[in-house]
Formats: structure tokens, sequence, C-alpha cells
């Protein structure tokens, strides 16, 4: 089964303004991403769209941050902005659908790890893991909360390995002395 990822993801923002229209706002959707992002069970409150929610986690916590690894912060930062009303989460998925296929992520413009060494295989296994978009795509219930969770913390795991948030620190500070 071959995914076109755009159109998903376009699926993914159209089920929020779904879920917006039923009555589920975008902070509480926003919370329940977090809980997934942290390991924590969602509550009742979502539990029509606990499908949904997991499928946005994976977005922003595997996906985004394979594409681009300043995502690795800047999905946290704008998730945080989604709960505190500051931005939609259909909008912030729209960021998302943006970075497939941008010809201006390579190199150093997305945080790429340098040839060699560990960060080069954790970023390998980050990327091969958001590559298991169509599984994502096709489970469901409890077979998808739990590919979720496992994916999430391989990132995690591939984060910590590789070192990653120390570079994308760095290249947030080279970019701002070139400004």
């Amino acid at each position: 089964m071959v995914v076109d990822v755009d159109c998903w993801l376009r699926g993914l923002q159209e089920e929020t303004l779904c879920a917006n229209r039923a009555g589920v706002d975008d902070t509480r959707l926003a919370y329940a991403v977090m809980a997934v992002g942290a390991g924590q069970p969602l509550g009742d409150d979502v539990a029509a769209q606990r499908e949904l929610v997991q499928r946005i986690a994976w977005t922003l916590y595997v996906r985004a941050p394979a594409l681009d690894l300043r995502w690795l912060v800047k999905g946290v930062l704008d998730l945080d902005k989604v709960y505190r009303g500051d931005l939609g989460l259909a909008s912030l998925l729209g960021k998302v659908r943006g970075l497939e296929g941008d010809p201006d992520l390579s190199g150093e413009a997305s945080g790429e790890a340098p040839s060699g060494g560990e960060r080069e295989r954790a970023v390998d296994r980050i990327q091969r893991t958001a590559g298991r978009v169509e599984r994502i795509v096709r489970l469901g219930g409890d077979r998808l909360r739990a590919a979720v969770t496992e994916d999430i913390a391989e990132v995690k795991r591939s984060v910590e390995d590789g070192d990653l948030l120390d570079l994308v620190i760095d290249d947030k500070r080279h970019a701002g002395r070139k400004s």
C-alpha cells in the first residue's frame, strides 16, 4: 500500500476541523497529543478522537523531525501554541504538510547531522521510523496505539543516542549569528 502522505495529512487536518465542530477544541486535542508524546493515557474527553490524536502525535513527534530535525524542538513549541490558543491544530498540520517534498530542506537548512558517527546513525533510524507511514495509516485501535508508542520511543532513543538536540540547538545558534 502506497500512501499519498500529503493527502493523508490533509485528511488529518479535515478530521481535526470536524472534531472542533463536534465540540472538541484544539486545546483538548493538543493536550491529548502531548499526553501521547509523554507516554500517558488519553482522557475520556477525547475518546471519539483517539485514533486521530495518535496519528497527529506520530506526525509531530516522528514524521516532522525526520523531515527537518529542527522539529524536535519546533513541533513541541508549536504544539504548546495550539494548547494556549495561539495556533490552530489544523494550521500546525499544514506546516507539516509544507515539509513534505520541500526542496529547501537539505544540508544545514534541515539541521541534518554531519556524515559519519552516531549522529548520522541516529538520524537514519529516525528517518526509517518515519518511513512507516503506511502502518500508521492502516492500523487502528490498540495496534495503532502500540505502533505510535513504539515509534515515538524509537525517536526519543535516537535523539538521545545521537545528541541530536545539541545539534539542533547549535544549528539555531549558527543561524542566529548569520542574521
